[in-house]
């Protein structure tokens, strides 16, 4: 599913996975795409409104198809979401010690836990007019570790001072995104 700010489109996919190369495909077996009715006066609610009625009728699409082909109703849904519905940053987080301290995957998941609170917590609503609305984590994804200053790909039970995290982070409003995944169930 791709759910944009112009359009909803969706792709019924079967996947391939080769073992002896290990390389994975996909074979498209059927795709289809709603556009989004032009708005000269943006209007949130109008928006989603259509967004909904389109995702709904892409999933009907969708469905049909898979059943005139003789597909196994699909197992697994991927979403895309462009900009209006959600927010991303790189993050890093630190973690210093004037003694040296064992970096555990425990220690690591504790701090991004924090950091993704915080974050959350003190990053204005996406869209200010949803009432009793708040951010919902969608992706956290470490890119890369430093100890004492210097990258490495195996942190995990080694010794440092100094400990950065650098963590790719993106968030959506929780009723928006609610809603989506209703609409897709």
């Amino acid at each position: 599913m791709d759910i944009g700010d112009s359009g909803v489109g969706g792709a019924l996919l079967v996947p391939k996975v080769d073992k002896k190369s290990v390389t994975s495909t996909s074979v498209i077996k059927f795709s289809t795409h709603q556009e989004l009715p032009w708005q000269d006066e943006v209007n949130l609610k109008r928006f989603l409104n259509d967004t909904a009625s389109a995702l709904k009728q892409v999933i009907s699409d969708l469905l049909k198809a898979s059943t005139s082909q003789g597909l196994a109703r699909p197992r697994e849904v991927l979403c895309f979401l462009s900009a209006p519905f959600y927010a991303s940053q790189s993050r890093v987080v630190k973690h210093i010690s004037p003694d040296q301290f064992l970096v555990s995957a425990e220690m690591v998941d504790g701090l991004i836990k924090n950091d993704l609170e915080t974050f959350a917590k003190n990053y204005p609503n996406l869209h200010s007019s949803i009432v009793n609305d708040h951010q919902r984590v969608i992706e956290s994804k470490i890119m890369q570790f430093k100890l004492n200053r210097y990258p490495t790909h195996k942190p995990y039970g080694k010794e440092a001072r100094e400990l950065e995290i650098h963590n790719y982070v993106s968030i959506g409003s929780e009723k928006i995104l609610s809603r989506l995944e209703e609409k897709i169930t």
